[in-house]
């Protein structure tokens, strides 16, 4: 699985800011950066900073509204490839757990406590 991971490796979503503003983002559906802003602690500046990479993957379409308002949303493309990262993770952490399983099992004093010297 690791090496499924490591080949299939986003270079877009690794950083957790992203990640969460993709959760954050529901299907389709249109979302004030002042939300985003405020769910995440950023400022407007960084926000748009991650936006410009998101955009530019194709992950999100932004546009203003009235006042100059920005609204974000996630593209299809950005939700197949959220939804696919998220299931790597939660893959990863299975196996992780399975090779930590084996290993106790296998070579018990890989994981024994040291006593501080």
């Amino acid at each position: 699985m690791s090496r499924t991971f490591a080949a299939t490796h986003d270079t877009v979503l690794p950083d957790p800011l992203r990640v969460h503003l993709l959760c954050l983002l529901r299907d389709a559906q249109w979302c004030r950066f002042t939300f985003l802003c405020q769910a995440t602690g950023v400022s407007q500046d960084r926000l748009k900073r991650q936006f410009f990479a998101l955009r530019a993957a194709g992950y999100v379409d932004t546009r203003r509204g009235a006042g100059q308002e920005g609204w974000a949303r996630l593209t299809e493309h950005g939700v197949r490839q959220r939804d696919a990262y998220l299931a790597r993770l939660a893959g990863l952490a299975g196996q992780s757990a399975d090779q930590i399983a084996q290993g106790r099992h296998e070579q018990p004093d890989w994981f024994a406590l040291v006593s501080p010297s």
